[in-house]
């Protein structure tokens, strides 16, 4: 799946490269058509996390952000023992 991924990259960059390409990237409603991909695409993502927490606390639940702080503070406290004995 990875050698399908990086084929498929390199072909798109092989045909951004093309002046063909680049007037299609240049026009001003292709710039904006991509600017509300990313901008819809930025905001699908936020609300997905958000509807996340928000079941993960209705149902108790802890979320892999939650277990990433904790895990990094568990560590960071370990250190700090470590180094004061």
């Amino acid at each position: 799946m990875k050698d399908l991924k990086v084929q498929l990259v390199n072909q798109a960059m092989k045909m951004l490269q093309t002046d063909t390409a680049q007037k299609v990237m240049a026009s001003p409603s292709v710039q904006n058509a991509m600017s509300f991909v990313f901008q819809a695409s930025f905001k699908v993502k936020n609300e997905v996390q958000s509807t996340k927490r928000k079941l993960a606390s209705a149902l108790d639940l802890v979320t892999k952000e939650e277990l990433r702080e904790l895990r990094r503070n568990v560590e960071r406290l370990e250190r700090r023992v470590k180094k004061e004995n």
